[in-house]
């Protein structure tokens, strides 16, 4: 849900993603409280995509920004949260989570 934009290597170079595992039944629940809060979210960093499963390991919620440094991202994110932004208000918290920075390689449409 929610990926609509083109993506390129202008977003990063640094694309974080972060992963989540939700108890049975709370992928709705997320998606709901995305959907009121992605629109600010995405004033402040590019977003690439969110992904949920539906085979494999259900209950897995991935995400993916990209930011021009580790300071910006850093920054962001102190901004969302003080802001009261992000994570996303009234979702429910996950059981474990999983948090990954990648670098494209030099021949990645992402680089």
């Amino acid at each position: 849900p929610f990926n609509d934009e083109s993506i390129s290597g202008e977003q990063g170079p640094f694309y974080e993603l972060r992963t989540y595992m939700y108890a049975a039944g709370d992928i709705p629940k997320v998606i709901d409280a995305w959907s009121k809060a992605i629109d600010e979210r995405r004033k402040h960093s590019s977003f690439i995509g969110a992904w949920y499963t539906e085979i494999g390991d259900l209950n897995k919620w991935a995400h993916m920004w990209a930011y021009p440094s580790l300071e910006e991202r850093a920054r962001v994110r102190a901004e969302m949260m003080e802001r009261k932004i992000w994570p996303a208000p009234g979702g429910p918290a996950p059981l474990h989570q999983e948090n990954t920075i990648f670098l494209p390689f030099s021949f990645s449409p992402l680089s």
